[in-house]
């Protein structure tokens, strides 16, 4: 989870786009167990005569986020039918905090790999 962090500080680093919002929803998950970091950023358009600056949304994730993201999107918007006997939200809410549970723990052992100093 560190590293989504340690991508957004370098974001806000560049003196070529603007960083307007941020919405962390790693801190704060939606009542739906989503987390991401959402980032809205102005960053610079050049055209033939002019350079406009563009508003942009950059999601940062961790990979397990993403799969859990583009999980609950397909449930909601693609499946053809319900799984039998599962609640598809309780399951995933479940799954969000189980997530969030392991990248915590791996995040320390991660620790374990930096210098001391």
């Amino acid at each position: 989870m560190q590293d989504v962090y340690s991508l957004f500080e370098l974001l806000n680093r560049q003196d070529d786009l603007e960083i307007v919002k941020v919405k962390d929803y790693i801190a704060s998950p939606k009542p739906n167990g989503y987390r991401s970091l959402h980032v809205i950023a102005r960053i610079p358009v050049f055209f033939m005569d002019k350079k406009e600056s563009i508003p942009v949304e950059i999601q940062l994730r961790t990979l397990a986020m993403d799969f859990w993201a583009s999980l609950e999107h397909d449930l909601k918007y693609k499946a053809v039918s319900e799984v039998q006997g599962i609640d598809a939200s309780s399951e995933l809410k479940d799954c969000s905090r189980i997530i969030e549970e392991v990248e915590a723990r791996m995040q320390v052992l991660a620790g374990a790999l930096e210098p001391e100093g």
